[in-house]
């Protein structure tokens, strides 16, 4: 305790005298004293002590400041035994970079509290379809991590489930085992108990439904379909949006995701950013699946767009990332100078994410229908419908199924669905197939990789291994979300905005 507690003390009494014109007084607290941690009793103290002395100060109007962080990835305790990655999880939070530490202190000092607190906090997992795997679910809701520590003859009370706990095992239960337990029947069954009345509760399935059930949740490939896109102008190669200067300023290209088409996302976007705005739209390349062969399609019409032009903005989204740095680059070629923006996305990236969900029964079909038919169907729709899809031999049948189904609710015409499942498809394929080495280097363009706080990928760098694209420093950015509810996050137009002189 006496290190920070009794330091605290000191500087708060000294400092009172000797620095009447001091602004800040800040003290780094942690979340483990406001929301605890088992074993850490005197370190919870000394934070509570310290915080005490910041609330006494604010109440006498003298500067304080007291801060909870959270876990703090690459220094310390945390550093010594996580190393490099980040999806080690400490007290129901992950580790928090120092990058975007330092990113949220200035808000932080502004906010008129005395105690404030920043962390990354983690979701609980589930695996989807979890029919084969209730032990892995009641540990993920009962935060427990070693399976091997488990004893089957233990009761879930004797495990610490307290009542919230109980409503979510019972609520998971009756979800994906249609099985229905009173909580008092609950405290006392044993793990063994449970594991058995779930088994015995399964339906015989047929090889489709085993291979639903059994998919270990494909939900990376979801993240990369933001979703179909508007058909009204998927005839323009180059969209022109409307912007908040539609007139002035360096003109901004955006290269959406692996749908390749403006949306609404896009519109929302584009209408908070201060520059002309113009989207590049790929449908018309939907039966390529070579990404060199997809920028030659577009290239001149970008060419023509900054013909009058010497700086240029690039956004590049998830898929989009990849072809917007092979744009920068060809306009670096032209001679110009510009910033690359990547938003949740690099080669790197795209190729983890994609390949990571294959296995012998799960190839680019199958995750590619999975995913599109849960984002088009309700949950309880989604399943017999991929099933119907999959019932059909080929992949044109399955595509021509899938439309027929979603016809009486869809409000796009056969032929654009059916484009643009088969440019997904083959945009996913080049995703896998990608030599990392074949990407250019950017001698002159400033790139951006702007992250959301939820990661997609644990086991990559921090600036998604784009360092090796560029002898200019990556400028690494965080936003709160995840790969998909990063594009509607109010401050994602805040940074892109200060780059508009």
């Amino acid at each position: 305790m006496a290190p920070k507690a009794v330091a605290t003390k000191h500087l708060d009494e000294l400092s009172r005298i000797l620095c009447p014109e001091l602004q800040y007084f800040v003290i780094f607290s942690s979340v483990s004293c406001g929301r605890g941690n088992a074993g850490q009793s005197n370190y919870g103290m000394a934070n509570s002590v310290m915080e005490k002395i910041i609330e006494q100060r604010h109440d006498l109007g003298l500067p304080a400041k007291a801060i909870q962080w959270g876990a703090v990835g690459e220094v310390g305790l945390v550093a010594d035994m996580q190393e490099d990655f980040l999806d080690m999880e400490i007290g129901g939070t992950l580790q928090q970079r120092i990058s975007s530490c330092l990113e949220e202190l200035d808000p932080l000092l502004t906010v008129d509290k005395p105690l404030v607190a920043s962390m990354v906090v983690a979701e609980k997992k589930y695996v989807s379809g979890g029919k084969g795997n209730i032990l892995e679910a009641i540990m993920n809701i009962m935060s427990i991590r070693d399976e091997k520590s488990l004893s089957l003859n233990t009761t879930l009370t004797e495990l610490g489930m307290d009542s919230l706990m109980t409503v979510e095992i019972q609520q998971t239960l009756e979800r994906e085992h249609d099985l229905v337990i009173s909580s008092q029947e609950l405290r006392s069954m044993t793990l063994s108990e449970l594991v058995n009345s779930a088994n015995k509760s399964k339906k015989s399935l047929d090889p489709s439904e085993a291979k639903l059930s059994n998919q270990n949740t494909p939900k990376n490939i979801a993240l990369l379909i933001r979703n179909f896109g508007d058909e009204t102008n998927s005839d323009q190669t180059i969209l022109k949006l409307k912007s908040l200067n539609e007139d002035k300023g360096i003109k901004t290209l955006i290269i959406p995701g692996i749908e390749g088409m403006a949306g609404k996302t896009w519109y929302n976007l584009a209408e908070q950013l201060n520059s002309p705005v113009f989207i590049l739209q790929t449908l018309k390349t939907w039966n390529l699946n070579n990404l060199e062969e997809i920028f030659e399609a577009v290239i001149d019409q970008i060419f023509e767009l900054y013909q009058k032009d010497n700086r240029f903005m690039v956004i590049g989204y998830s898929f989009g990332s990849l072809l917007a740095q092979l744009v920068a680059k060809a306009l670096e070629s032209k001679g110009m100078s510009g910033n690359l923006f990547l938003i949740d996305g690099s080669p790197k990236f795209i190729k983890t994410i994609t390949t990571d969900q294959l296995s012998e029964d799960i190839n680019e079909e199958f995750l590619l229908l999975s995913n599109v038919t849960a984002l088009a169907f309700s949950v309880e729709d989604s399943a017999i419908t991929l099933r119907k899809i999959l019932s059909e031999k080929t992949w044109d049948e399955r595509v021509q199924k899938f439309v027929e189904i979603s016809r009486p609710t869809s409000m796009l015409s056969d032929n654009y669905v059916t484009r643009t499942l088969n440019a997904a498809l083959n945009r996913m394929k080049l995703s896998i197939q990608l030599d990392l080495n074949k990407f250019p280097l950017l001698n002159q363009t400033c790139v951006t990789l702007i992250r959301p706080s939820e990661l997609s990928v644990t086991k990559i760098e921090e600036d998604y291994g784009l360092n090796s694209y560029s002898p200019i420093k990556i400028d690494v950015k965080f936003l709160e979300g995840n790969h998909q509810t990063i594009l509607d996050n109010p401050k994602l137009s805040e940074v892109l905005n200060t780059y508009y002189v």
